[in-house]
């Protein structure tokens, strides 16, 4: 999984692992979207507890990312559900501190899901945005982040 500072299983997805393949340890904001992202997630996150601790942070009202899947694809992939740490941000003012928090744990990857779903509609607004956009690259400086949503980011 590791070598030389470098993940070589970051997905789960043998294919798309070899896509993105080596992957520095920190320093990368890898980003998902589209139909498959949530089940994505689900064994990312997975993945990531066989090689130690992995934070969640859910931007949900309901739904989305489901931690007791996570918890038992981890298992079934010979990783500890015990690693996996789980936030849900509620409102768009909590995502940044989250964020900020969850890369303070020392997790080796920081998996966010939909971070940009309260964004605002207005172009004006999006300077609400940049806290979240900062607290994401600042956790890549520690750990690999990972973006997974339903759609293109509009913070990034």
């Amino acid at each position: 999984m590791a070598r030389c500072g470098v993940l070589t299983g970051v997905t789960g997805v043998p294919t798309l692992d070899r896509l993105l393949n080596p992957v520095p340890r920190s320093g990368w904001v890898v980003e998902v979207y589209g139909g498959a992202a949530r089940l994505l997630a689900h064994t990312a996150v997975a993945e990531a507890s066989r090689r130690g601790r992995v934070a969640v942070v859910n931007v949900q009202d309901f739904g989305g990312f489901d931690p007791y899947l996570a918890a038992r694809l981890s298992r079934l992939r010979g990783g500890d559900p015990g690693n996996i740490l789980f936030a849900r941000a509620f409102r768009l003012h909590d995502v940044a501190s989250l964020v900020v928090e969850a890369s303070s744990t020392g997790a080796g990857t920081v998996a966010v899901v939909d971070p940009f779903r309260f964004a605002p509609r207005t172009p004006l607004a999006y300077s609400l945005l940049t806290r979240i956009t900062g607290a994401l690259r600042a956790a890549a400086r520690d750990s690999l982040v990972s973006l997974l949503t339903g759609s293109p980011s509009s913070g990034g």
